[in-house]
């Protein structure tokens, strides 16, 4: 059974690309990758084992960092809301409701099988990551 929403947004043209949404996810990949770069090269553990001779930069730096890793979150709110645009179209094509929904289901365990791969085990932090990282250890 194919359901349309709204009859009379038949007629009317959208655009193809919302140019807010590509905008706003595009600074949060942007601040994303400037985080993971940051914490991954910067060391904590000797900026606070001296902190009374560490600069004012460095001491805004701890303070801001991890205020902005919360750009996890608004990456995740605007790519939801890509998503939500594009199953909202899928709609008012005539797709059906079952066809979308199935379709966001095997998405989701694809997406969460290539990020336990990914994450877990050939990441950079993932097993073989922490194997390459530590062979001068063994």
């Amino acid at each position: 059974m194919v359901v349309n929403i709204h009859q009379e947004t038949e007629t009317q043209q959208y655009p193809k690309r919302f140019l807010t949404l590509d905008l706003t996810r595009a600074f949060a990949i942007i601040g994303m990758i400037f985080l993971h770069m940051v914490s991954d090269t910067l060391n904590i553990d000797e900026l606070l084992s001296n902190i009374n001779d560490v600069a004012l930069l460095n001491l805004l730096a701890l303070a801001i960092l991890p205020f902005l890793g919360d750009l996890a979150g608004f990456f995740l709110l605007i790519s939801a809301s890509g998503n939500m645009v594009s199953m909202y179209r899928s709609l008012n094509k005539g797709h059906s409701i079952k066809g979308i929904v199935l379709k966001q289901i095997i998405g989701g365990f694809m997406l969460l099988i290539f990020a336990m791969l990914t994450e877990g085990l050939i990441g950079s932090h993932g097993a073989f990551g922490h194997f390459f990282l530590h062979l001068d250890n063994y």
